[in-house]
């Protein structure tokens, strides 16, 4: 059984991924909207699938798939009285393809998500990450994104 747990702004997952789709949703918090809005760019990389942010405002944040005649949502809304959001719909059905090129895949979620491997060997070439990056995810990373998230981490360990 997988468990999920959001606390101070982490979504940390015992037996999983972190993924959207790895569990059930309805009624899950997020203790901010940008959390949200994180997990929903995971989401899309991990997926391969190109994900809108539709509608977003103090009170809800929508995402949809960006492909047309896709039937994948996702919809949370502000509780009330409190910081957090909470999906109220969620549909987790893709009728389209996996693409290469994926829009979400963005230099900031790279350094995030790599930056332990770049601070424990500094002087690693971009080529080698670049091409270690793309095996891991199966999506393409460009020379620019993989430049851009070193130099990311660099200036943070600075």
């Amino acid at each position: 059984m997988k468990i999920l747990k959001v606390i101070k702004g982490q979504m940390k997952m015992r037996q999983g991924k972190n993924t959207l789709s790895s569990i059930q949703l309805n009624n899950m918090i997020f203790s901010t909207k940008t959390e949200f809005r994180n997990a929903v760019h995971s989401h899309a990389i991990k997926s391969r699938r190109h994900l809108k942010i539709t509608k977003n405002d103090k009170k809800r944040i929508y995402a949809k798939c960006g492909k047309d005649n896709c039937q994948w949502r996702i919809h949370a809304h502000k509780v009330s009285d409190e910081c957090t959001f909470q999906i109220r719909e969620y549909n987790s059905n893709h009728s389209c393809g996996r693409d290469f090129n994926v829009k979400n895949m963005k230099s900031k979620w790279l350094a995030e998500k790599y930056a332990q491997k770049f601070r424990s060997d500094p002087k690693r070439n971009i080529k080698g990450f670049r091409v270690d990056a793309m095996q891991d995810l199966r999506i393409n990373v460009s020379r620019d994104q993989a430049y851009r998230a070193k130099e990311s981490t660099e200036t943070d360990r600075e």
